[in-house]
């Protein structure tokens, strides 16, 4: 899909959504219909986010705790993230819009990367997450917002690379969304073309206990590989995930596996293998039809999504397992992500 195009408007931007009024939800998705693109609006190359207020933007990276603390004293915030899982794509930044109105705000990572510049910080944080990479959780009013993604270092939020805005679930204060790029930049192979998808992660899995009972490991899945079939998820020898097609979490749960609102399955510590399959397929003596296959630690309180990705666009149909912690202390302005094997 091309690029995009958007209308520049006059004025400087405030704080993401600040003195708005929370509007009605929406519902989440992949690509949602948005507002006509053509009529779309952008704000200016130099405005900044939230100059007056960058203590609610932590570059330095955060986690559930950091975006619920941010601003004491300030209105409660909610989390925004945004991931690039699409292995020809370039960097990309993300902006927002209050649901309808067309007035984007951002790029945000090139927004709060200039605002930590300009404070002085030592880190500036990263201005675009690149294959592989989801940013920190960024602190964002509560609202309903509509979403487009840049090129990583973008000034302004002229030219969407993923067609037209996609409406986000609506953000509630301390709750906490990720927006996934998935899809091929490169269509000539056939692919899905590049578009966008939201999530509402478990962030509250920080608390000590959990309905009354001790600490567990929420565990998700995203299939994320355009170029494979839809697939299964095998944890230890049993279903964990049954028939996840691409651009989407895996809701049908295997014998036994109780999934929560937000597509987590509720699990003990890991300490064992995760396979990815071709709905319906056994794996063979020589581990064939095994698209991916990982040994997963982890110990519990802890929100992890596994992500199914094409490790490269060449059409040679290889895929590996992205584990992303959704709930854990960052390093800086990237989130704890790693290729498992």
């Amino acid at each position: 899909m091309g690029i995009v195009r958007r209308a520049a408007s006059a004025g400087t931007i405030a704080a993401i959504g600040a003195a708005a009024p929370v509007l009605a939800s929406q519902t989440a998705g992949c690509l949602g219909a948005g507002s006509d693109p053509a009529s779309a609006e952008a704000g200016p190359a130099d405005a900044t986010l939230a100059e007056a207020d960058a203590a609610r933007m932590p570059v330095e990276g955060g986690d559930a705790r950091d975006v619920a603390d941010a601003g004491t004293g300030s209105p409660p915030m909610g989390g925004l993230r945004v991931g690039n899982l699409s292995s020809d794509a370039p960097s990309v930044d993300l902006c927002v819009a209050l649901h309808g109105t067309g007035k984007y705000q951002g790029p945000l990572l090139g927004v709060a990367s200039r605002s930590a510049v300009d404070a002085g910080a030592a880190d500036a944080g990263t201005a675009g997450v690149s294959f592989g990479q989801v940013s920190t959780y960024l602190p964002v009013a509560p609202g309903a917002y509509d979403a487009i993604v840049v090129v990583g270092g973008a000034s302004d939020c002229f030219a969407s690379i993923a067609g037209d805005p996609t409406p986000l679930p609506a953000l509630k204060a301390g709750r906490f969304e990720t927006v996934l790029l998935l899809g091929d930049a490169n269509m000539l192979g056939g692919g899905p073309a590049l578009r966008l998808y939201a999530t509402t992660d478990d962030g509250d899995a920080l608390s000590p206990v959990v309905d009354g009972a001790a600490l567990s490991l929420y565990v998700r899945f995203l299939h994320a590989a355009p170029s494979a079939p839809p697939v299964d998820v095998i944890l230890g020898g049993q279903t964990l995930f049954a028939d996840v097609p691409f651009g989407q979490i895996g809701s049908e749960a295997g014998a036994g596996v109780s999934i929560d609102k937000n597509g987590y399955a509720v699990e003990g510590a890991l300490n064992t293998t995760v396979s990815v399959r071709p709905s319906g397929a056994s794996a063979g003596v020589d581990g064939g039809n095994v698209l991916a296959n990982a040994r997963i630690v982890s110990a519990t309180g802890v929100a992890l999504t596994l992500a199914l990705v094409d490790v490269s666009s060449d059409g040679g149909g290889s895929q590996s397992l992205l584990a992303c912690t959704d709930n854990a202390q960052t390093s800086r302005s990237v989130s704890s992500c790693v290729e498992v094997r």
